[in-house]
């Protein structure tokens, strides 16, 4: 139950994390370079956020005899690194 909390806790942190970059930085850096912003910094901080949710779940599932969704997060996670990726490749590109 302990791991659980702890769990919980990192979580929520990574969360606040994000959502506080997300509403702080952006719009900052949105004046300066809008578009940068959607093609590459919005898929980061959520592949910043899936991966930490990897993480978490995975020492979460080793720690305890919790099933968690780590592969779930692992697959979202490379789907966003794929997306970012493709990105990259086609504004070379073209």
């Amino acid at each position: 139950m302990q791991y659980v909390i702890i769990f919980l806790m990192r979580l929520t942190g990574l969360g606040f994390l994000m959502t506080a970059i997300l509403l702080t930085v952006f719009p900052i850096v949105n004046l300066f370079a809008s578009s940068f912003i959607g093609t590459y910094l919005t898929p980061m901080v959520a592949l910043v956020f899936c991966f930490g949710l990897f993480v978490n779940n995975y020492s979460l599932y080793k720690k305890s005899v919790v099933n968690t969704p780590w592969h779930a997060s692992l697959i979202a996670s490379g789907l966003i690194l794929f997306g970012l990726l493709l990105s990259i490749i086609s504004n070379i590109v073209y």
